[in-house]
């Protein structure tokens, strides 16, 4: 074999899909390979977040060859993807859809799902690339070995990582001693290469036998060039020059398909439409500031006209003089033939004399004044969306979507819009006012509540200043909101009879009695917009203080704790009892001083001693605290779900307050992982034996929190009574379920 056929074989532009930076350094290996057998069908399992696979797609479209290529991966078990996720194989089928449609195939199945459907003696090139374990590997090669024909290659990922629970190596050595033609590169975690037996014509490999001299060529050869490529993959600096590249690359693929030079065309229009709504806005405010000002001009030369204000000029005059305004005086001067000075201005209406926060222009209109006093309820820009896909759209408004936040609500209208967009079959798109969106938060959210959603999310930041982007509204999209203030401003933009606002607190006590509370009032009150409310008990205490919109078109649900995370974890035998305090000092409705004071008197009265609990405070902005006796509780803050949950299953007694109608998470999550839990009473929230007995709901009094607090330490410390409570517990275990009744229910 000639060294430069080699490397006329091997030279193909890569493929533009970036993923994960695994298995790069083998990608010049298969190119050539696929050039060389020119296999009629190839299949690869798992690791779809690479871009081997299209790779190989890519020479074999380079090659003019006909070959049917299958790739076979599924997020939700690992004997075929070890790191794959379902949000990566929906990039990778629109990928696919868009470069390799006419000759790939990607099956989101596991590998025992898929080989069914593929027939004995089929497949002329096999790639196992997810596999890890010993058993794991070993068990797809058994399974797919009788689809292969009898001279078929195949390759066999990760041969040389020998940690991390890896077993690909040893199932090699196996292999090696069973095929004789076969070879191992041991660059980028290793890859091996095996045929099943001697073909003839383009799958004579003779170059697999390990005393070939183009073997060693071989190795050599793609060796030093698959390092190379590593290395520039894995760089996270890469030249200028690349990046070049890379758009060179994306301008050419866009040109492959029709569909993404229309799409490209769209975006343009739409963005014309966006900046003509945008001009058009400032248009009409400039409109509305130049009537208030013809207005003000017209009052005022009628009042200067009229014969009242001729009359009283010599004596506004003398009290303007008398009070030292400096305009007066120097009218005064002017009368009398003297210079007159630079006369100041009259002084602008100031945060302290109106009440408005900043500086106002005296004569600026009520929209203005309203928008500089209140800029959270701006409205939505919005512009008329005229793409031809039928698909509808779910539009979920949140103020943020952080990694940071700690929002029972965001998280609950996230698993709320993404069952309701399965269900139906809709687009979702996630839409943010205070900050730039985390697409992570929504993956964390829907990870913890083992969620799936394969299908892509638009996200986009729409802030309440004036120069926010325009959203685009097909006129027949829901929206839903989670506020108050973004259903305030959404009203404003799109229907009403669309809007689906998800309430999750009365958030009317968030304000003093004023403006804002007011407004929130009136939201409540809107009976053209359609309510889900968390919780039955927060929804009769709405409807119990008039709010009529709650009252005439609402849906509550109960909230969801998956047994898979939320459980009563054995205890271990010896170890102190636990003792937790959920403390929120940046939300004053948590109680945090409350229930401070409650803690100390139960270690005072000694229903917990130093001796026999360990004490925990979980929340956020906790500080310093030394508890009767020198106690210093164990503070657990800024922690991943997967920690606050480990923490939550080996707690014994916890104490989590709500000064309002609505029911605090941790609750709900404490009882449904075995606590016994005490919380305080509010409006019609008296008792909460209907979710579990092992919750005690007292007076926010401080007497009657310290005997409450006595009570639950006897409870958890009655293990039958305690244990009886927790298995006839009433408190959700799945999503879906708990959403079941919404999903038919809400507005199309």
């Amino acid at each position: 074999m000639e060294y430069s056929t080699l490397v006329r074989s091997s030279i193909v532009r890569p493929d533009s899909f970036r993923g994960r930076a695994v298995c790069h350094g083998h990608v010049p290996f298969g190119i050539w390979l696929i050039q060389s057998l020119a296999p009629k069908s190839l299949v690869q399992l798992g690791t779809l977040d690479d871009s081997l696979y299209f790779n190989f797609c890519n020479a074999v479209r380079a090659a003019g060859l006909r070959t049917k290529c299958y790739a076979i991966d599924h997020a939700k078990r690992n004997e075929c993807s070890g790191y794959g996720e379902a949000d990566t194989f929906a990039d990778a089928q629109q990928h696919n859809e868009c470069l390799y449609a006419d000759i790939s195939s990607l099956l989101y199945l596991s590998c025992n799902e898929a080989a069914p459907y593929f027939s004995d003696a089929s497949i002329d090139l096999l790639i196992i690339a997810g596999s890890h374990s010993y058993e794991a590997v070993k068990h797809d090669f058994a399974t797919w070995l009788p689809k292969l024909t009898g001279t078929a290659v195949v390759l066999i990922c990760h041969t040389n990582v020998r940690e991390r629970g890896f077993g690909v190596w040893r199932f090699w050595e196996e292999l090696a001693l069973r095929y004789p033609l076969h070879m191992e590169f041991v660059h980028d975690s290793g890859l091996g290469v095996l045929q099943l037996t001697e073909g003839t014509g383009r799958f004579c490999l003779d170059w697999l036998r390990p005393e070939s001299v183009d073997s060693q060529l071989i190795l050599d050869y793609f060796s030093t060039r698959g390092v190379e490529q590593w290395r520039q993959c894995g760089n996270p600096d890469l030249p200028h020059e690349l990046s070049q590249c890379a758009q060179v690359l994306a301008e050419r693929d866009a040109a492959l398909s029709e569909g993404v030079t229309l799409r490209h065309e769209l975006a343009k229009r739409n963005k014309a439409i966006a900046e003509i709504a945008t001009l058009h806005h400032a248009m009409a405010e400039r409109d509305a500031r130049i009537a208030d000002l013809r207005e003000a001009a017209a009052e005022r030369d009628a009042m200067a006209a009229s014969m009242s204000w001729r009359i009283t000029r010599p004596l506004r005059l003398a009290i303007g003089v008398l009070r030292g305004e400096a305009a007066y005086r120097a009218r005064l001067s002017e009368l009398l033939g003297r210079k007159a000075g630079v006369a100041e201005q009259p002084t602008a209406l100031t945060a302290s004399s109106s009440g408005l926060t900043g500086v106002c222009d005296s004569t600026a209109s009520v929209p203005g004044l309203l928008a500089s006093a209140l800029p959270e309820l701006a409205s939505f820009m919005t512009y008329p969306d005229l793409s031809p896909e039928a698909v509808g759209r779910l539009t979920l408004i949140v103020t943020s979507l952080g990694t940071g936040d700690l929002s029972s609500g965001v998280d609950t209208s996230i698993l709320l819009a993404v069952l309701l967009a399965r269900h139906r079959g809709l687009r979702l798109r996630v839409v943010t006012r205070d900050a730039v969106p985390e697409p992570l938060k929504f993956a964390a959210v829907l990870a913890a509540n083992g969620l799936v959603y394969s299908a892509n999310v638009e996200f986009e930041y729409s802030s309440c200043k004036a120069d926010a982007r325009a959203l685009a509204d097909r006129g027949n999209e829901l929206i839903m909101t989670t506020t108050w203030s973004t259903t305030w401003g959404a009203l404003r933009s799109f229907d009403p009879s669309r809007i689906i606002y998800l309430v999750h607190d009365d958030e009317r006590l968030f304000y003093p009695a004023g403006d804002l509370q007011l407004r929130c009032r009136e939201i409540l009150c809107d009976t053209r917009l359609c309510f889900v409310v968390r919780t039955s008990v927060l929804r009769d205490y709405l409807v119990s203080e008039g709010m009529t919109g709650i009252a005439n078109n609402s849906i509550a649900f109960e909230p969801a704790f998956p047994s898979a995370t939320y459980f009563k974890e054995a205890g271990q035998t010896g170890r102190k009892r636990r003792f937790l305090f959920y403390a929120r000092p940046e939300c004053p409705r948590h109680l945090f001083l409350r229930g401070l004071e409650a803690v100390a008197g139960a270690i005072e009265k000694n229903v917990f001693s130093a001796a026999g609990w360990e004490f925990f405070v979980l929340g956020s902005d906790i500080p310093s605290i030394t508890l009767p006796g020198g106690i210093k509780p164990m503070v657990a803050e800024g922690l991943p779900w997967q920690d606050i949950s480990a923490l939550m299953r080996q707690v014994d007694v916890g104490l989590a307050l709500m000064y309002g109608p609505q029911l605090s998470d941790p609750v709900l999550a404490l009882a449904a992982s075995g606590a016994v839990v005490v919380s305080s009473r509010f409006g019609p929230k008296q008792s909460l034996d209907g979710y579990c007995a092992n919750i005690a709901c007292s007076e926010p009094s401080l007497d009657a929190l310290v005997v409450a607090l006595g009570q639950a330490a006897e409870l958890a410390a009655n293990d039958p009574q305690r244990q009886g409570n927790y298995e006839s517990a009433r408190i959700n275990r799945d999503w879906e379920s708990a959403f079941a009744p919404l999903l038919d229910g809400l507005p199309r």
